[in-house]
């Protein structure tokens, strides 16, 4: 959708203008819009109001009009750029302060309800106009509320004031009342930016009223004590896309001046814009004579958390019209005014551009809308001959909104009355050059060129006699039938040529006027820079570095003058020897300039490194670069710039070096390699101690090429293994060579020793020599030498370390002999052991029963049974009075339980007979005979 606003000349001949166009006839100061001014030398000038109402004519002096617009069309709050600015307008309030809807509040510092833009400018479905809405800051609302101490408040539903409002059970879409209403404190005692959460005023708290906030201004006025027509009023005017919200606080008095005059009172409005987004501040009357807070007030703006705020500072401040004018802050500072407004608008502009068109009264376009063609920042030239009649110049400003996309337009005109004698023209061209001439055929501009040294032919037009005013030396002259050839001299940069032109009318002098042009002396130059070296085989370009003009260009090179470029203002080629590089440039007037310089072709520089390039680690080389041309640079990889460097490296490295020429650094890079072979790091095994007869492993550990043993051992001598088992009878010392280049002789050596140790020769001593059953025990006593240690050992389990022991031992029938071993222990750990028998005497002993009980309760007492110890063999029989054997077997350990057959025998003396052997004694048969009583 597109929107006409076209601001014309109060003239009554535009009235029908007006209503063919539909017209915005309400708007603000705020809006956007268009105004034409005039471009006098270097100035921009106002119209005037008279020269709106009458329009502007052309005077002999004046015969022409330079126009140009200057639009109006803030919107975007840029953060970038400090989101507003702010500026002093003229007083022209929108509209009367008591105008509107009256707010009703029930006390004093009190918020109002909600107003939301939707409810007063309503969108219907069937409407292309969008719906009002507010960009602040870094988004755009659509609903506001207002305080009882001149400020408004930008509302959505992230708002921290509808959050207290929640906590207080305050419903805010309800006109406020003495049971429903959101108390807001009275009086600012921060300046912005003010980032308190929360402020207490009198005995109440509430969030921060400044937060999101506008303040035109914020202070201590008693709405409690509002009368009549006096109180706070809304109101929403305009139409898209210029609709205004407008909060007036009229004729409010200010707190604790009671009974002061209305003079006390204050009367301000604030109107916000849509589509601009503009802020205007009108203060018909802000007195200073609250008795809170100083009587300071707040005049401006912030943001939802206080990161950002703009407060106007009065450069002209001098409410008392003393003459003395003061910088005055309105930031919570004590400040009153009168007549005052104010704008704050955001930073960044609206996408706009510019159209001129004209119209004239006479002539086969009279009223028809012409489009004219602008010149540089959108100005144009009015000019009416008499022929075109009173003529209107409009210029169209389309601005594209930034909350939408949509695009509209706004106009501004001014009548322009021609001259009434004939259009002046002056043209003029070169007079010698074909080229310069055909150019500037007929030229008519004001600035133009010709080869330096041409002639120029002047044609005047538009007047009866023409006479030169400028340069001096042709001052007074007189120009025969408008037409004059002069020399202009070629030694200046240019000429001013200046004419007198006069009209007649019936022979009187009715009008002279004054024309002027420059003619430049089309002097440019070019430069290809300085002379230049070049490595051979690459190649130069050279480029025209002065851009004064363009045209033809043509390169060459050498004695030959050889064609290395033309029609490009650079050239790129490969030189083959050293010559002079040279550039004509002709440019579209045949005028002609040249630039040389001289190219030196340079050989790069032959290069070798000499030097040791085979090292053991820990030597060092010096390394020399030898190159054939003495006027060079070095530098080498290390970092060094001299033609040698000495290292020491402690690895296989590298080493580069740049060879460059001081002429056209031509650089021939060469690199060699110094190989370093390491000098083996090696260590034997730990030294060994080992006892006479024993073997100890000998090596070596590390990296090396191959090894070399020395040492008084032969099976180890010469020998080349990393390992070696070893079996020397006496101490030995054993040294290894380990070579990683034995030709350099990078070799490294260690030695480990194997101390060997005699062993000891244990000697026992014990007393008494034998074991009987009397002398079981037996004292032993360590009688080796040179032992630090012993462990005794019995065969019966029994040890010991003590060097003198006594030991008891628990004599067994199948036992004759007892070993005895000592083991010797040498300081250095070296063992050796000696075992020795000790034997044990015995008597033998046969045990048999003389009386059986039959009837006893012991069991035992009831059988009969031989005991005799340490027996192999074993044979018993027994017999009764006639000699028949009742009993007989082979088991020592088998009773007889007094039955025969089956019987108990009956009671008398019985004998027994037995034959055995005895372990120790096997090969004696041992024969005993006994009588015993069986009682029944």
């Amino acid at each position: 959708m597109k929107v006409n606003i076209i601001k014309l000349a109060c003239l009554s001949v535009l009235l029908s203008l007006i209503t063919a166009n539909n017209i915005n006839a309400q708007s603000g100061q705020g809006c956007a819009n268009v105004t034409i001014s005039q471009l006098i030398g270097n100035d921009t000038v106002e119209l005037s109001a008279l020269d709106r109402n009458q329009g502007l004519k052309l005077t002999c002096d004046t015969a022409s009009r330079i126009l140009l617009p200057i639009g109006f069309a803030p919107g975007y709050p840029d953060p970038d750029d400090g989101y507003y600015t702010y500026e002093r307008i003229s007083y022209d309030p929108p509209q009367s302060f008591k105008k509107g809807t009256r707010i009703t509040l029930p006390t004093d510092d009190c918020w109002s309800e909600l107003f939301s833009f939707d409810y007063y400018f309503p969108v219907n479905e069937q409407s292309d106009t969008p719906g009002f809405k507010f960009y602040f800051y870094d988004k755009s609302y659509n609903t506001v509320m207002a305080n009882s101490n001149g400020g408004i408040h930008m509302f959505d539903s992230k708002s921290k004031m509808l959050s207290y409002a929640q906590q207080n059970n305050i419903n805010l879409y309800q006109k406020p009342s003495n049971n429903n209403y959101l108390y807001c404190p009275y009086a600012s005692s921060n300046a912005f930016p003010d980032n308190r959460e929360t402020w207490t005023g009198g005995y109440k708290a509430s969030v921060n009223p400044t937060f999101n906030s506008i303040n035109g201004p914020f202070y201590d006025i008693d709405y409690s004590r509002c009368n009549g027509d006096q109180g706070m009023y809304i109101d929403f005017i305009g139409e898209y896309p210029c609709r205004m919200c407008i909060m007036s606080f009229y004729d409010i008095p200010a707190y604790g001046n009671y009974g002061a005059a209305d003079t006390a009172n204050n009367i301000s409005m604030i109107v916000l814009y849509e589509t601009t987004n503009v802020i205007e501040f009108y203060m018909k009357r802000k007195p200073a004579h609250t008795s809170t807070n100083n009587s300071n007030a707040i005049l401006g703006i912030q943001n939802s958390d206080a990161t950002a705020s703009t407060t106007i500072v009065n450069d002209q401040y001098d409410p008392k019209k003393t003459g003395v004018k003061k910088m005055q802050s309105y930031n919570n500072t004590l400040w009153e005014a009168t007549e005052e407004a104010w704008r704050i608008k955001p930073t960044s502009e609206l996408d706009k551009s510019y159209t001129w068109y004209k119209k004239t009264s006479l002539g086969a376009s009279a009223n028809l809308m012409q489009l004219l063609p602008k010149s540089g920042n959108n100005q144009i030239t009015a000019n009416p001959g008499a022929e075109d009649g009173d003529t209107w110049y409009y210029c169209k400003m389309n601005v594209t909104r930034m909350e939408d996309g949509l695009e509209f337009e706004v106009w501004d005109s001014i009548l322009i009355h021609p001259l009434e004698v004939p259009a002046l023209t002056i043209s003029h061209n070169s007079a010698d050059n074909p080229a310069t001439r055909a150019m500037n055929a007929d030229s008519l501009s004001i600035y133009d060129t010709i080869c330096a040294g041409d002639r120029v032919i002047f044609r005047l037009n538009g007047g009866d006699e023409y006479e030169f005013i400028e340069p001096t030396n042709l001052t007074g002259t007189q120009i025969n039938n408008g037409t004059i050839t002069v020399e202009q001299p070629a030694d200046v940069d240019y000429v001013f040529y200046k004419f007198e032109i006069r009209n007649y009318k019936d022979g009187v002098l009715i009008c002279t006027r004054y024309d002027s042009c420059y003619i430049y002396n089309r002097k440019f130059n070019v430069s290809i820079g300085n002379d230049t070296a070049v490595c051979k085989g690459n190649s130069v370009t050279y480029t025209e570095l002065l851009k004064e003009s363009s045209g033809t260009y043509l390169w060459t090179y050498g004695l030959d003058n050889e064609n290395v470029g033309k029609g490009e203002s650079f050239t790129e080629f490969i030189p083959q020897n050293s010559g002079k590089i040279k550039l004509k440039l002709t440019d579209n007037r045949a005028c002609t300039a040249e630039s040389e310089a001289y190219v030196s072709v340079i050989s790069y520089p032959q290069v070798t490194i000499e030097g040791k390039k085979e090292l053991c680690d820990g030597e060092i080389t010096t390394l020399t670069a030898k190159t054939n041309d003495n006027d060079v640079n070095y530098q080498w990889s290390s970092g060094e710039t001299d033609i040698s460097i000495t290292k020491m490296p402690d690895q296989t490295t590298d080493y580069e070096v740049k060879v460059t020429t001081n002429e056209a650094s031509c650089q021939t890079v060469v690199k060699t390699t110094v190989n370093v072979y390491a000098i083996p790091q090696i260590e034997c095994y730990e030294n060994a101690q080992i006892c006479e007869q024993e073997t100890a492993l000998v090596g070596v550990k590390g990296e090396a090429d191959h090894y070399i043993w020395t040492s008084n051992d032969a099976s180890v001598n010469q020998g080349k293994l990393t390992e070696y088992t070893v079996a020397p009878s006496s101490t030995t010392q054993y040294t290894v060579t380990a070579y990683s280049n034995e030709e350099l002789g990078c070799k490294s050596t260690a030695s480990m020793t194997v101390y060997v140790e005699q062993k000891p020769t244990p000697v026992i001593q014990f007393d008494p020599d034998y074991i009987d059953e009397l002398t079981p025990t037996v004292t032993f006593t360590d009688a080796t030498v040179g032992v630090v240690d012993r462990i005794w050992q019995i065969s019966d389990g029994a040890t010991s370390t003590d060097k003198n022991f006594r030991h008891t031992f628990e004599l067994e029938d199948s036992i004759l002999t007892y070993y005895v071993t000592l083991v010797g222990i040498t300081g250095y750990g070296c063992t050796d052991s000696v075992t020795t028998p000790i034997s044990v005497v015995r008597e033998h002993h046969i045990w048999a029963p003389t009386g059986i009980y039959l009837h006893s309760v012991t069991p035992d007492n009831r059988q009969f049974r031989l005991v005799v110890d340490a027996v192999e063999q074993f044979n018993l029989k027994i017999f009764n009075r006639w000699g028949t054997v009742v009993f007989e077997t082979n088991d020592l350990y088998q009773a007889w339980d007094c039955t025969y057959k089956g019987k108990t025998v009956e009671q008398g003396v019985y004998t027994w007979y037995a034959s055995y052997r005895h372990k120790d004694s096997p090969d004696r048969l041992m024969q005993k005979a006994g009588t015993f009583m069986i009682y029944n």
